[in-house]
């Protein structure tokens, strides 16, 4: 269950690299409540002048409550991975972006037009925005920012841990795949089959086709986002990818990542 089978920018041939079981995060639900009318008065006397202040008061009374609802819904809203979240990858112009992220999207120009991922957490909100390839054919990259809330404020960019082909350890701040994902669980003494999925920490899982490797087909990974740093947890390649079956993977580093999950 280390892998997620949805991957950005991987080519078809390699779509059974990753099998993973799908789990809907559970989402908190915002609770209504109905505030009791007042009971109509009987007064006689000087009504015409009591109604005017009476409907201050209601108007009042109903801003109120509307400001007080306010934060319960941002509450739900935030705890609800999927609430105000695009299913999967949109076109969006670059001049659409948000600002922060327009600042730091160097990869792209500035009349043309990227894919876009947004995914919500419990404490952040990650985006994930395409850069085009470089050549034609080019295999298209990833570069992934984390922010405070949909609004990208303080967004920054996660540069991530790697291996280079030699072993060695090395750095990206561009991924060929990147996938948000979460931690996967089942509750003590609950069905097995009743997965769920943690609103933090933010994951990225990824599945490739290496162009830097020679002798390699696959490449997997999985990331845990830890402020604008992507830990490395698991780095798998393989040698043979038959094509009606799953690649043979070697791990190269595997720190034990918990189940992922993704959409």
């Amino acid at each position: 269950m280390h892998r997620i089978a949805l991957v950005l920018g991987f080519a078809a041939g390699l779509a059974a690299a990753a099998a993973l079981t799908s789990a809907t995060p559970a989402g908190a639900q915002a609770g209504t409540e109905t505030a009791a009318k007042p009971k109509a008065g009987k007064a006689k006397v000087k009504r015409s002048k009591a109604k005017p202040g009476a409907k201050k008061a209601k108007a009042a009374a109903k801003a109120g409550a509307g400001a007080a609802a306010a934060p319960d819904q941002a509450e739900a809203a935030q705890a609800d991975p999927k609430a105000d979240a695009p299913a999967g990858p949109s076109q969006v112009a670059f001049a659409k972006l948000p600002k922060t992220i327009q600042l730091l999207h160097a990869c792209a120009r500035v009349t043309g037009s990227v894919e876009m991922v947004r995914e919500r957490f419990a404490t952040s909100v990650v985006f994930i925005v395409s850069c085009p390839a470089k050549e034609r054919g080019g295999l298209q990259r990833q570069a992934v920012y984390v922010a405070r809330d949909v609004r990208a404020t303080g967004a920054r960019r996660v540069t991530f841990e790697s291996l280079a082909p030699d072993g060695t350890a090395a750095t990206l701040d561009t991924v060929p795949s990147a996938v948000p994902a979460r931690e996967a669980f089942v509750k003590d003494g609950d069905d097995p089959r009743n997965v769920q999925a943690r609103n933090d920490p933010a994951w990225i899982s990824g599945a490739w086709g290496p162009d830097d490797r020679p002798g390699v087909c696959a490449v997997t990974a999985n990331w845990r986002i830890q402020g604008d740093k992507g830990e490395l947890w698991l780095w798998e390649e393989a040698k043979e990818c038959p094509k009606d079956a799953t690649p043979k993977y070697e791990r190269k580093l595997d720190k034990q990542p918990p189940p992922l999950v993704g959409r």
